[in-house]
């Protein structure tokens, strides 16, 4: 899971409850991901297209695996940016 384990995010929907700080942070990123890669891929389908699949520049991991941590989810934004500039080879 990238934000928190699913049962755990609709038991805390279906309360009321809000997420933890560490959650928070994990839904932060997985937006500003998301609308990075939408913005270059034409959309929100293609967006979770990309970063559902393996990559090579990851070893292997889909990038979505990866931006549970910061420095992830920086690896990702990177490899994003460049991508959105041209620089991929």
């Amino acid at each position: 899971p990238v934000v928190a384990a699913r049962r755990t995010t609709e038991r805390r929907l279906k309360l009321g409850q809000a997420l933890s700080t560490e959650e928070s942070d994990r839904l932060a990123r997985l937006f500003g991901i998301l609308e990075t890669a939408s913005d270059l891929f034409g959309g929100r389908g293609e967006a979770m297209d990309w970063l559902l699949a393996p990559k090579r520049a990851f070893d292997g991991d889909a990038p979505l695996d990866l931006i549970r941590t910061s420095a992830g989810a920086e690896a990702v934004d990177t490899l994003l940016q460049r991508a959105r500039h041209g620089m991929l080879a």
